[in-house]
């Protein structure tokens, strides 16, 4: 049996936690999304606009690295208050994603996951690809920078042609702006599943009839950078391999346990790791 094969779109970032910042870190949806499922076994991709791809192909081993140079990187600065909650701002800003940074070879995957930082994929940009599943995490439409670069939650703004698309949806109760509370169950359609996070407050899925909560798994927090990538990920490639809803969104909700007890990528999860939060009591 073939290898099932992941490709993730988006920006590569310099994240910078400003309680540490001469110590830059690599990061963005496709890191920890592509990462991920290199992790459990998949051949990934990731697809992206990036000054650093020496550094991005050592982190991410075994992951293809395709896309245009650009003459600077999306860059992020972080922090965080008392109880986790993450205020960002934009620094810099990458080119926009084109076709032209799609990998030729990648243009059939398993799963594609389309996962901009800051609405820099287009419909037209992934039009092309004929994947088996569409995984969309659509934080970065829902975001918008402010003069000083602060990041702020605006209206519901994915592309239709990219929503019309999606087998899934992941975004995390910070995404939603106050009109949009229940955009994720009026987004559900038949064959089209939408998952909230909300940290410690577990997991939401939205499909079909049904409503699946999840609780968080107890998780001595390091770093909750990259979580709810993560969480995509491994939902994503659950569902498309024909998992229930109950048993992807647990071992999504166990992976994304695991990275927040590692600082940045390094808390990428394997198998092991999965099983390991598993066994760990939830109640």
């Amino acid at each position: 049996m073939s290898t099932k094969r992941y490709l993730a779109v988006g920006h590569v970032t310099l994240d910078i936690d400003e309680s540490r910042p001469a110590e830059p870190k690599l990061g963005g949806t496709v890191v920890y999304a592509a990462g991920t499922a290199a992790r459990l076994g998949w051949q990934a991709a990731v697809a992206t606009r990036s000054t650093q791809r020496n550094e991005l192909a050592s982190l991410l081993p075994g992951v293809d690295i395709a896309g245009r140079p650009t003459p600077r990187d999306t860059r992020f600065a972080h922090s965080y208050d008392a109880v986790g909650n993450r205020s960002q701002r934009v620094l810099d800003r990458a080119a926009d994603i084109g076709v032209a940074d799609l990998p030729s070879a990648w243009l059939d995957p398993d799963v594609l996951h389309v996962g901009p930082v800051l609405d820099e994929v287009s419909a037209a940009t992934v039009a092309d690809v004929r994947a088996s599943f569409v995984g969309l995490t659509v934080q970065g439409w829902l975001r918008h920078a402010a003069q000083d670069g602060t990041i702020h939650v605006r209206a519901q703004s994915v592309p239709h042609a990219i929503l019309a698309r999606a087998d899934g949806i992941v975004l995390s109760e910070e995404d939603l702006a106050p009109d949009m509370r229940d955009w994720p169950r009026r987004t559900v359609r038949p064959g089209r599943w939408v998952a909230v996070t909300g940290g410690m407050n577990g997991a939401t899925l939205w499909i079909d009839e049904a409503c699946l909560h999840q609780p968080a798994f107890p998780a001595a927090a390091v770093d909750p950078t990259g979580a709810g990538d993560v969480f995509a990920a491994i939902l994503f490639l659950r569902m498309a391999s024909g998992a229930s809803a109950r048993e992807a969104l647990r071992d999504a909700a166990a992976g994304a346990a695991w990275s927040v007890e590692h600082r940045g990528p390094d808390g990428l999860p394997d198998e092991r790791a999965i099983r390991e939060v598993c066994g760990r009591d939830n109640a």
